[in-house]
């Protein structure tokens, strides 16, 4: 049944108000526009290098505000024979999921001649893929976002992808030897210091006997400048994964 509101008395209007449904984005059909293939990830390009780029794809699983863990890394398509490894500190992730923008430099390629590629992600964007596109495809892209619970910061960076603040989060080295899918073992930092650690320092009560070395007791920071890049040679010649590096910072700080 259909009536016209101007034949209606201006209180009888008034009264139906709270009953009248106000149409958003994605309450009509008409305003919807689904793509053919759904997205589960956001896809970023990098920067051209050498006259080719790659793309690495971000899992919206991964795009949150309690990442899952304390390094996310991506590998990306294999271009000319080679991919590059970028990661992701958890703290820039968070960022990312707040909508700002980030700038990362990815590893050296698994093969070929030595060169890197700077991925510059836009958290509005990945939002936007995540949120509204499986809905809208490109449609409302750049638009104020309906029906979806954002913070301020979060729309206003949808809106306006590029003019986001940028990240000022510290940056975590990418580990070349990352590959995507593998098992992931849980690391024991304890086993760590005590099989490379041990024979010179102390940590805390954890450790009381030691070396000549200083104890490593809330010096989580300096693991960073003795293992400058994951999968190379670095203290003493010792080779460390970005996992293990980040959880003998965890283990130093917290003892």
């Amino acid at each position: 049944m259909f009536f016209s509101l101007k034949k209606l008395p201006s209180l009888v209007i008034v009264a139906l108000l709270p009953f009248m449904v106000l149409t958003a984005c994605g309450d009509s059909e008409h305003e919807t526009n689904a793509p053919a293939v759904a997205l589960t990830a956001s896809t970023v390009a990098s920067t051209a290098v050498s006259a080719h780029s790659h793309s690495v794809s971000i899992p919206f699983g991964d795009v949150s505000a309690a990442p899952a863990g304390a390094v996310l890394q991506y590998r990306s398509d294999s271009v000319s024979g080679h991919s590059h490894v970028i990661a992701l500190s958890s703290q820039q992730m968070i960022d990312l999921n707040s909508g700002m923008r980030l700038s990362l430099v990815s590893s050296a390629p698994d093969s070929g001649a030595v060169h890197i590629h700077v991925w510059n992600i836009q958290g509005g964007s990945v939002l936007y893929d995540k949120n509204c596109y499986n809905c809208h495809s490109n449609d409302q892209r750049g638009q104020n976002p309906m029906n979806v619970v954002f913070t301020t910061a979060q729309t206003n960076a949808v809106k306006n992808p590029g003019t986001a603040p940028a990240s000022g989060s510290a940056a975590v080295t990418p580990d070349p030897n990352y590959s995507p899918g593998a098992v992931v073992t849980p690391i024991n930092a304890a086993s760590i210091y005590a099989g490379l650690c041990a024979g010179c320092h102390s940590l805390g009560t954890v450790d009381t006997l030691g070396g000549t070395g200083p104890n490593l007791s809330g010096k989580g920071g300096l693991v960073s400048g003795k293992y400058p890049v994951p999968g190379f040679a670095g203290h003493n010649g010792l080779t460390l994964t970005s996992e293990q590096i980040a959880a003998l910072i965890a283990y130093f700080t917290a003892n």
